[in-house]
């Protein structure tokens, strides 16, 4: 996700830039892309000629109303012959929505091999050795996968409603608001729902034996002559009677299953109410299990013993991709494109208790600090909250982009965006100074007590904490290493950084190829890279444990990975999100993920083990033995397979 940086200032609606096309290329509507869409590692879809003939350059200063090309439907709205469909921008369109190829707003936009983002079309129909605008590297046609970030802020950006406006009379503008057109201005990912049910579309009419001359009508206000006998009138009432007619039996069909709904509502809650009831005896009965299970095992041996994670439930309640998360004792904390942060119980209730309309756009991250939780956002704040309450402290405002990652050490708090790093204080919310000099968006930021680590471009910058001093008399702060990226295949294609984790031996990041590169943490010595992956990886967290503990990877292909610390291998993929996977988080032996299908999953420890006689003679009762197979699968935290066989042979 190449951006270039420039402030998103909004400017009056005057009118002084603005293009018509009839062009059917679609627009995506996907990523964090809000809607979301089923995704495998994506595939590019293909582009018509006729698409790409239309996906032309234009100038690339995109003033207050800017154009983009005709959206997807098109072809299916009536319109009168000749006119041509407006889309309007209420805002001026920021430099890092536009494509560094065409010079447009981006089109289904994709993350090139190079990191860096472009038309879907204009990077497949790149001419052979055309290099990439940001590093001049040549560009790799394939694979591409949907920026769906940029996607989202495209869909957030605000337009007038096509029936709205109409081309100018006026010298140097292109277009005026229609002042009888429709007044409705919404987000450009709502405009053609929008557009089907405006009062204000065109709609042409033709009826039996109705003479007319080049009727049509503008939300039913503007009409040409017309001219209809009696029995046309007669026709047309027959008609509106018909109409009529269906409306009360839909009505009376509507009523009935309002009905049949409650009554269902009312079972489910009684047998939610029932489980309620059975919930603590169930759990007195998983006490009296377990101590069995702990007196048989002293004359039982326990082998094969294998950690697994299952999933034990999943939070839906958000209506766009989640994109963060954060826990806290019983209290789960999560950010989405929907512009708001939820917070659930997940140690008795495991429902959601508060949501807050946090942001007005899409919130990417979050952090908790002394008690306070911040998140920043594509509206380029960020936001401090209370813990307590929940209630807005303050807000820092400072970027001029999207606020894309966060991070704290000490008294300092740092945030990244494209080509900075801010440093704020944690005590008066105060801008201290700015990390610049950087080439690329600061998409992953991980401080230790001494150390701050930026991932940037191909490369992770580390400064030490101490120097970070902005006061005029100090010299700017210069970063003590640079951690390059090493490609175990020997290939120079480069790549960006988009997560990062310390461990407390290694500094461990992923990448947009779907690798994991290792670091030692005191020496910073490159050691290797792990691959799995097929897709972006763009979350990565530890879990503490012997011997050395677990690494969890989220990615773009929809899986999470679990890595042996210890050997680097994989020991388990989980899967069950129907899209990428934004975040994972450990927190108290449970694994959380968050995924562009809106969705929270909440994955437990289980044990997979046999059970073998002990060297000690022991001599199991039948009572005994079904005992002991009947209750091991109840312990949500022990066995699910074991070997009973050998037991009693």
């Amino acid at each position: 996700m190449e951006l270039r940086s420039t402030m998103n200032s909004h400017a009056d609606l005057d009118g002084r830039s603005i293009h018509s096309n009839n062009s059917n290329h679609s627009h995506a509507h996907s990523l964090r892309s809000g809607g979301a869409s089923s995704l495998g590692p994506p595939a590019p879809a293909g582009i018509s000629p006729a698409g790409r003939a239309n996906h032309r350059k234009t100038r690339s200063d995109i003033s207050t109303l800017s154009h983009i090309s005709g959206t997807s439907g098109a072809s299916q709205q009536t319109i009168p012959e000749g006119s041509e469909e407006l889309v309007a921008f209420t805002v001026q369109i920021p430099s890092h929505l536009i494509c560094r190829i065409c010079q447009r707003v981006f089109t289904m936009p994709v993350i090139a091999r190079c990191g860096h983002t472009f038309c879907q079309d204009c990077i497949l129909n790149a001419p052979a050795g055309q290099t990439c605008p940001q590093d001049k590297q040549p560009l790799v046609r394939s694979p591409v996968y949907a920026n769906r970030a940029v996607q989202e802020q495209i869909n957030d950006l605000k337009t007038r409603c096509p029936y709205g406006v109409r081309p100018s009379s006026k010298p140097g503008r292109d277009f005026e608001v229609d002042p009888t057109g429709c007044p409705a201005i919404v987000k450009y990912s709502e405009r053609e729902a929008h557009k089907k049910s405006c009062g204000y579309m065109f709609v042409r009419f033709v009826a039996h034996k109705l003479k007319w001359t080049h009727i049509y009508s503008h939300a039913g206000l503007r009409l040409s002559k017309l001219f209809c006998s009696r029995k046309d009138l007669d026709f047309f009432r027959g008609v509106l009677a018909n109409m009529s007619s269906r409306f009360d039996t839909l009505e009376q069909q509507v009523l009935t299953r309002l009905a049949d709904l409650e009554d269902t509502v009312q079972q489910i809650s009684r047998e939610v109410a029932d489980a309620s009831i059975n919930h603590e005896t169930v759990h007195n009965d998983l006490a009296v299990v377990q101590s069995q299970i702990r007196s048989i095992s002293n004359h039982v041996g326990l082998s094969g013993m294998l950690q697994q994670f299952k999933c034990q439930g999943t939070f839906v309640g958000h209506s766009g991709h989640v994109w963060a998360l954060v826990a806290t004792n019983d209290r789960l904390i999560s950010a989405s494109a929907d512009e708001t942060i939820r917070v659930w119980d997940i140690g008795s209730s495991f429902a959601c208790t508060r949501t807050i309309n946090a942001h007005r756009s899409i919130i990417h991250c979050l952090l908790l600090v002394n008690n306070q939780l911040y998140s920043g956002s594509s509206d380029r704040l960020i936001k401090v909250w209370s813990l307590e309450t929940f209630e807005e402290i303050d807000t820092l405002i400072g970027h001029d982009n999207v606020v894309c990652a966060l991070a704290a050490s000490r008294t300092m708090l740092f945030s990244g965006s494209h080509q900075c790093v801010n440093v704020w204080s944690l005590d008066s919310h105060q801008l201290l100074g700015q990390i610049g000099d950087l080439s690329h968006w600061t998409r992953a930021l991980v401080a230790s007590h001494d150390l701050l680590f930026v991932g940037n471009s191909s490369m992770i910058k580390v400064w030490t904490i101490g120097s970070l001093k902005f006061a005029e008399e100090d010299p700017e702060p210069s970063p003590i290493r640079t951690l390059v990226l090493q490609n175990p295949m020997g290939t120079k294609e480069p790549r960006a950084i988009y997560s990062m984790c310390l461990t407390p031996q290694h500094l461990i990041g992923g990448t947009s190829d779907g690798m994991l590169h290792i670091w030692d943490r005191d020496t910073l010595a490159y050691k290797q890279a792990l691959s799995g992956h097929t897709a972006i990886v763009y979350s990565i967290d530890f879990m503490p444990g012997e011997p050395h503990g677990k690494l969890f990877s989220a990615s773009l292909d929809r899986t999470v990975r679990v890595w042996s610390m210890e050997t680097f291998a994989v020991l388990q993929i989980l899967h069950r999100h129907d899209d990428f996977v934004a975040c994972v988080r450990v927190h108290h032996n449970r694994v959380l993920t968050a995924s562009g299908d809106s969705s929270i999953k909440v994955r437990g420890e289980v044990f997979v083990f046999s059970i073998t006689l002990s060297k000690q003679p022991y001599s199991l009762s039948p009572a005994q033995r079904g005992m002991l197979v009947a209750s091991l699968p109840l312990d949500l935290r022990i066995a699910t397979s074991f070997q009973i066989a050998q037991l009693w042979e």
